[in-house]
């Protein structure tokens, strides 16, 4: 998978990049196997303090404005993922 850093304009810490990469693997033993699991690794990350509502719009912000996140390609076939823009007529 895309790593989240290559993915945001944002600063992405490397251990929650890591965790992200972890929890998307192909292999299901290389993932966290339960939520409870999920949040301890979640909560030693260096930030671990959840994001405040300014923070949170600024990169949902960048992400909606940034084409690349919303399409992607497949094999030959284009792959819109769905956002809150109205596709162009």
């Amino acid at each position: 998978p895309t790593p989240p850093s290559h993915l945001t304009k944002s600063p992405v810490p490397p251990d929650l990049e890591a965790l992200v990469l972890k929890c998307l693997s192909k292999k299901p033993g290389d993932r966290p196997n339960t939520a409870e699991e999920l949040k301890e690794a979640l909560a030693a990350c260096a930030r671990s303090s959840p994001w405040n509502a300014a923070e949170a719009q600024d990169f949902w912000q960048g992400m909606r404005s940034d084409s690349s996140v919303r399409q992607g390609v497949r094999g030959d076939a284009s792959v819109r993922i769905r956002t809150n823009d109205r596709p162009s007529a």
